[in-house]
């Protein structure tokens, strides 16, 4: 992790909790995925991440703003910088579609014979998406996770982002890898048919099944630090014995999260 002014670069990880411990008083309602256009990947061979934010809230008040249009800026290196603009406010992202929204500024410029996207920042582009949708307990569709292209008259986030700039295309090409994510991040599995008995006995791994409409989930042993809603149906590793809190008990899960362990509301599966 790095500071730099106003500023703060993060890694993947870094990132993932320092968002899931970020208290946010507003209503969030959507995610905003834009290209930088300027700066684009030439600029990274001259410039630090850092330097290059500072340059774009630079830009950002000479244009008469208060401060980076933007919440978080991802790079073609994968790291993820946030800082000056809280998200406590809305973004300066999309004219008259800002209200609730969370800006992402992908660094680059991502029309069709442009630059090319690394898999360092593809990763990142998916994994921050798919953890602001996770934090704010957002599904996945064309209302949630938006592209600017669809309210203006320009091409961002770029003709060749994650396969094309339009609905059908971030339906067909980015929410699948999107919500893979999500997935990943509630160490959800998919209960399969019961099939025929193995050769060898292999060890048996735990889950919890949601068995009511919706619950909380934790972020750590206390009923009051509140993470995400799961729903009915969904599936989790617990890789913990009950652990008793308070006068409840509650599993920990793979992905670092915690549930309850109330039989009304969970049923321990096999995996």
């Amino acid at each position: 992790m790095k500071k730099q002014g106003k500023f703060i670069e993060m890694s993947r990880e870094e990132f993932f909790k320092w968002l899931m411990d970020l208290k946010v008083s507003r209503k969030i309602t959507h995610i905003q995925e834009h290209h930088t256009y300027r700066p684009n990947y030439g600029d990274c061979k001259k410039h630090s991440n850092l330097e290059l934010v500072e340059n774009i809230s630079k830009y950002h008040k000479k244009l008469g703003w208060s401060c980076i249009g933007q919440h978080i800026t991802t790079f073609p290196d994968g790291k993820i910088v946030i800082g000056e603009r809280s998200f406590d406010d809305d973004p300066a992202g999309i004219k008259g579609h800002n209200a609730g929204g969370i800006c992402i500024e992908n660094l680059g410029f991502f029309d069709k014979g442009q630059d090319v996207m690394t898999e360092e920042h593809k990763k990142t582009i998916i994994f921050v998406t798919a953890a602001l949708h996770f934090k704010f307990n957002l599904p996945v569709n064309t209302n949630t996770c938006v592209y600017h292209a669809w309210f203006a008259n320009k091409t961002c986030p770029g003709t060749n982002f994650f396969g094309g700039n339009t609905k059908s295309d971030a339906q067909k090409y980015f929410y699948p890898l999107v919500e893979k994510q999500i997935a990943e991040f509630k160490g959800a599995k998919t209960i399969s048919k019961p099939a025929s008995a193995p050769a060898t006995k292999k060890e048996s791994k735990k889950g919890v099944k949601v068995i009511c409409s919706s619950l909380w989930t934790y972020n750590s042993a206390n009923w009051d630090d509140k993470a995400v809603i799961v729903h009915k149906g969904e599936v989790f590793t617990i890789i913990s014995d009950k652990i008793k809190v308070g006068g409840g008990y509650m599993y920990r899960l793979k992905s670092g999260l915690y549930i309850t362990a109330n039989p009304k509301y969970v049923e321990v599966i096999n995996l």
